[in-house]
């Protein structure tokens, strides 16, 4: 099986350590030094709608998230550039995620008998 350069790009450059520092392994370390970095933001906690828990977001963590998905310092000149482009990568691989898996999808359901119209 061949492995897509977009994939492996992706989850090496920006998922992987956003994995593995703030989404399933929580380290301490990499949230002080992303929470050090954010200076010209002026960052809220949590912000959300209404009386009921239902719209809450979590803008400084959102913030950290970002800058370890970036791999730099959300107050460099190119981050806006940078996660245009991670975005944009994240966009792309969706899509192609998606038409895989209804390639895949029909083609085992018209091995299992069933006819796509």
């Amino acid at each position: 099986m061949r492995k897509d350069p977009l994939v492996t790009d992706l989850q090496s450059t920006s998922l992987k350590p956003l994995r593995h520092k703030l989404a399933f392994h929580f380290d301490p370390q990499e949230v002080g030094r992303q929470l050090s970095q954010i200076t010209r933001l002026e960052p809220v906690f949590a912000s959300g709608t209404g009386k009921e828990n239902l719209g809450v977001n979590y803008d400084l963590a959102d913030l950290c998230a970002m800058g370890v998905l970036l791999g730099s310092d959300l107050n460099a000149e190119d981050a806006t550039n940078k996660l245009i482009s991670v975005l944009d990568r994240t966009s792309k691989l969706a899509v192609h995620f998606t038409n895989q898996s209804e390639t895949f999808i029909v083609a085992k359901l018209e091995k299992s008998g069933w006819q796509i119209i």
